[in-house]
């Protein structure tokens, strides 16, 4: 090979272990048990990617946290007006019926 040939390379391939056959035991609310059950392998039987399972779970909690970047006024409520003393007289700030 010279240094003018370039090597293309295709997606890889991982090389993933055959799906696993499953048998739950099934139980009634007492306890009894009442039979097995064999699960699907296509859904029961993979091993999940941890890499991307991190992923998701990061990408979530931080969707969770978003809007939440001011920390000043976190511990006492959402808004900080309520813990502020209303202006005017004090007949304006009470609330009656006409």
């Amino acid at each position: 090979m010279t240094s003018t040939d370039t090597v293309v390379r295709g997606p890889v391939k991982k090389d993933r272990p055959a799906p696993v056959t499953r048998t739950v035991t099934r139980r009634s609310t007492a306890g009894a048990d009442l039979g097995s059950v064999d699960l699907e392998p296509s859904i029961f039987g993979l091993e999940p990617n941890r890499a991307v399972l991190h992923q998701v779970i990061t990408a979530q909690l931080a969707a969770i946290r978003a809007g939440t970047q001011s920390t000043k006024y976190a511990a006492a409520g959402p808004s900080p007006s309520p813990r502020r003393a209303p202006a005017g007289p004090a007949r304006v700030r009470v609330a009656r019926p006409p």
